[in-house]
């Protein structure tokens, strides 16, 4: 076990401070003051000293800065144990993972432009709706009349 580097805060230095950041706020402090204002301004005066003192003295230690380069890496491997964890879990419980719903908002979307497009497609349909129907109707009409001249002629015939 390595040794603490002298000035290094403690454990102790964090409850010392913690202590000292609830002392407006009990009965220790009672009758120096009636005006809430000044007892939070003052707390916040005192919750700064003593959080800019314990942070000097955490990072005024010689190990410091290795400890910060060498927890980069190895919170990025728990976080990617996490990961899988949590989708091995998701996975065993029949529950969709992270991937998963991305890749159903990816389907729900492409199926949201292809609605798009035949609404599009439906509304130019029937905006031309009308001048089809009249085509139709005027094809029945002349259709009708060759039919009754055709009929008038086979009257004629078999007379």
């Amino acid at each position: 076990m390595s040794e603490k580097p002298e000035g290094a805060a403690t454990p102790v230095d964090f409850f010392s401070w913690l202590n000292q950041m609830m002392l407006p706020m009990s009965g220790a402090n009672a009758g120096k003051t009636t005006n809430p204002m000044a007892m939070w301004q003052d707390m916040a005066q005192k919750n700064q000293e003593a959080f800019t003192k314990f942070w000097q003295q955490m990072s005024g230690g010689p190990g410091m800065t290795p400890n910060i380069n060498s927890a980069g890496p190895s919170m990025n491997a728990y976080r990617a144990m996490l990961k899988q964890a949590a989708k091995a879990y998701l996975e065993a419980a029949d529950m969709p993972t992270r991937d998963d719903v991305i890749r159903l908002g990816e389907q729900i979307s492409v199926f949201s432009m292809k609605l798009d497009d035949m609404g599009e497609d439906l509304n130019l349909n029937l905006a031309s709706l009308p001048n089809v129907l009249g085509q139709i109707a005027a094809t029945l009409e002349s259709l009708s009349s060759r039919l009754e001249r055709l009929e008038t002629r086979l009257d004629n015939q078999n007379q």
